[in-house]
């Protein structure tokens, strides 16, 4: 989806599949802005006063209208960023589906705590911050807003939203689901780019979680200091997958082609860096080369990112990396780009340290497992990374040297249970998703008291 702004402010929705129109929308201006965080601020002391269990039953009601309404979101997710229409689809119900899990994470996360030493007493309370200003990404339009404006508001929070300009569409419609279920000023939408998150994040709001890249997230940190303002930052990944000569080779290269190449590679944690060794690296590429052969993708989100993948697969070919598969901007209209596998890589290309985004497989043949540690390590991303081995101690090791707020060996870095979704490094901090997610959206306070004798 690629949009361009008109004179008289409107967004233009384009598909990714033709570069057909498919809608547009009128950018919030300056005032509406302000507005919607004054209307945020005035809906706070009521929705903070409820109780838990009212504010859960309230964001409930929203629920017969995501499920109505997953057919047309997920159209627009497909026809807006180009994600496969069952893809779409599936997070479109998603995202109704998940406000049971979050109503569940949020109230273990602000039960109170209590403390007895002798006669005193101390309550540990977790207090809503007040309204929060949630920016969000277009690659998983729905369920990225979800994961944190749920958990804002069951905590006792209100919000303004802006969600990206590029899936400006999804993102209207679906905040306004949840605005027109709940009460006034509880859950506002904002449309725009960078220009109305500036401006958000300079508003008065006690709070701003966002996913996006480290260039908008050092600029949000910046601005936010100037208030203390509380932040969750997600900032991407350029996530490593280590493949020890022991390694179950099928596996790891379906995992490598599923990581590379799931949602065109518009994915923070997509595999980006697979880091080998030498003994398996030929049977491995050979095998993700054939899976690459394979695999059917839709288009990347709009032209303009698809020429910042290309541009990274044209400098690794310029200085020596071979092009297995791949590599070539197709003819015709749209951002479509071929599944792509490159191999020969060093540190000189842009490839090996920068984030693509974008469906390539980037294989580096490594001596052992020490040097697919530190190049693992380089870099200043530390999102995810895999480990594959069939030595359970080795693979133990290593996860526990990786520089990655999320580890998995042998499989993907999804967790079980109450696990967050935590980033080391700059991929930035704060969680999202678990107990101690929901609680970044809170204000810790301690109550002390002495007992009667």
């Amino acid at each position: 989806m690629s949009t361009t702004s008109t004179p008289t402010d409107i967004l233009v929705s384009r598909d990714p599949h033709d570069d057909s129109v498919v809608g547009e929308i009128r950018v919030s201006t300056s005032e509406e802005v302000t507005a919607a965080v004054a209307s945020a601020q005035a809906a706070y002391p009521a929705w903070s006063a409820l109780s838990f269990d009212e504010r859960a039953d309230a964001l409930r009601s929203a629920v017969p209208a995501l499920k109505e309404a997953a057919e047309e979101l997920g159209s627009l997710v497909h026809r807006e960023m180009g994600k496969p229409i069952k893809d779409a689809t599936g997070e479109a119900k998603g995202v109704a589906g998940f406000v049971e899990h979050a109503i569940e994470l949020s109230r273990k996360a602000i039960e109170p705590e209590t403390f007895t030493q002798g006669n005193v007493e101390t309550t540990l309370r977790r207090d809503p911050l007040g309204v929060v200003g949630v920016i969000t990404p277009w690659n998983f339009p729905l369920y990225m807003p979800a994961t944190l404006i749920y958990p804002a508001l069951l905590t006792g929070n209100t919000v303004v939203h802006k969600p990206s300009e590029r899936t400006p569409l999804t993102g209207q419609r679906y905040t306004e689901i949840l605005r027109d279920a709940l009460p006034e000023g509880v859950c506002v939408p904002l449309a725009g780019a960078g220009e109305v998150g500036k401006q958000l994040v300079e508003e008065p709001v006690q709070m701003v979680a966002f996913v996006g890249s480290q260039g908008a997230g050092r600029h949000i940190m910046s601005a936010c200091s100037k208030s203390l303002k509380r932040l969750i930052l997600e900032l991407g990944g350029k996530d490593p997958m280590i493949v020890l000569k022991d390694a179950d080779v099928e596996a790891a290269a379906k995992f490598a082609a599923r990581g590379a190449f799931r949602n065109s590679g518009q994915v923070c944690v997509a595999v980006e860096r697979i880091l080998v060794e030498e003994p398996i690296a030929a049977e491995l590429t050979e095998k993700i080369v054939a899976l690459a052969n394979e695999t059917e993708i839709g288009p990347m989100v709009d032209a303009a990112h698809r020429s910042g993948v290309a541009a990274q697969v044209d400098d690794a070919r310029a200085k020596g990396a071979s092009i297995l598969v791949g590599g070539e901007l197709p003819d015709g209209p749209g951002a479509h780009y071929p599944p792509t596998v490159i191999s020969d890589i060093d540190d000189t290309m842009d490839i090996a340290s920068v984030e693509t985004f974008g469906p390539v497989a980037s294989i580096r043949t490594v001596s052992d497992a020490d040097e697919a540690l530190r190049l693992a390590n380089e870099g200043n991303y530390g999102l995810g990374a895999t480990v594959w081995t069939s030595d359970r101690e080795q693979g133990e090791a290593l996860a526990a040297q990786i520089q990655a707020g999320m580890v998995g060996i042998n499989r993907g870095i999804g967790g079980v249970g109450d696990s967050p979704w935590v980033g080391a490094r700059q991929s930035g901090f704060g969680q999202n998703g678990s107990v101690e997610g929901t609680r970044s959206f809170t204000q810790v306070r301690t109550i002390t008291r002495e007992l009667p004798e």
